[in-house]
């Protein structure tokens, strides 16, 4: 993301979305949510599967979705509100990431950047409506294909 920052020299609010998930959910309403809130921004749903909740990052969050709390898939997680690789960052936020990255914290996962964030701004969570599927599997992917097959 760093690099993408850099070398297109990113100077405006910033979309960041992983490329192995397929999902139904609107980006519009998603994108409004953001606006609204003039904060930054992540994609959340609630999770029935608790047996799965440690392979996500977990959200807590106070009653107007700002975000208290993001944990990186948690041994023990504190909530079932699942935060998706779908992240929306203010125009001044998007510096951010270089001092994300020279306080040597872990550049490869896009979930670290909300939870390290988070405790310097505030961040939002926009409960989505729909389906978010990791693809990033070849097992994976058949799955979702199946799903959306019929």
């Amino acid at each position: 993301i760093s690099f993408v920052i850099d070398e297109m020299r990113i100077d405006d609010d910033l979309m960041v979305i992983a490329g192995d998930n397929f999902f139904t959910y609107s980006l519009r309403d998603y994108v409004d949510y953001f606006r609204r809130k003039e904060r930054d921004c992540v994609c959340v749903k609630v999770w029935e599967d608790e047996k799965t909740l440690s392979q996500f990052g977990i959200a807590l969050l106070d009653k107007d979705g700002k975000v208290l709390e993001i944990e990186e898939k948690p041994e023990h997680p504190k909530s079932n509100t699942v935060v998706f690789a779908a992240y929306l960052y203010r125009r001044d936020t998007v510096p951010l990431f270089a001092a994300y990255l020279a306080a040597g914290n872990k550049p490869d996962a896009p979930g670290n950047f909300p939870a390290w964030l988070y405790r310097r701004k505030e961040v939002y969570a926009y409960t989505f409506e729909g389906e978010c599927y990791d693809i990033g599997t070849p097992d994976s992917y058949r799955e979702v294909c199946e799903i959306f097959e019929k």
